[in-house]
């Protein structure tokens, strides 16, 4: 069973942003631990999947010997046919916020951060890539 609201939570927080943003929009929130597929079955029915906890750092999440909850709420999503979003924080106030992935219709997690690691190769993936610094230095 999913735990009571507190005020601050990632997902009252969100549930409060849609809701204050989108008119009669019906917004349903749980907190729920996991750590295998099978505790997601609460989630079969909803709409949309978010991903709002501390985040693994990317290599972690794109090995083969390490099961990260990313890799489950992916393999879960795509099962299920439900978009999913990765929204989750790291270091300190800094949040990720990767694209939606649409199972069958968008590259799927693996994929872009596959991507974004070839792409700055010569970054220094000590626990996290800094997205700030990369959007900052392809503007420049």
């Amino acid at each position: 069973m999913p735990s009571p609201r507190k005020p601050h939570e990632k997902t009252e927080v969100l549930r409060s942003f849609i809701k204050n943003r989108v008119k009669n929009a019906s917004v349903e929130t749980y907190n729920k631990k996991f750590e295998l597929e099978d505790d997601l079955k609460y989630f079969e029915d909803v709409d949309i999947l978010i991903f709002a906890a501390d985040s693994s750092n990317f290599k972690d999440i794109l090995s083969d010997n390490i099961t990260t909850p990313e890799n489950i709420l992916e393999k879960f999503s795509y099962r299920k046919n439900i978009p999913l979003a990765y929204c989750g924080g790291y270091k300190g106030f800094t949040g990720r916020v990767l694209p939606i992935v649409i199972p069958g219709v968008t590259h799927s997690l693996h994929c872009i951060l596959h991507d974004i690691i070839q792409t700055n190769e010569n970054s220094n993936f000590d626990f996290v890539l800094d997205l700030n610094q990369i959007i900052i230095q392809r503007l420049l």
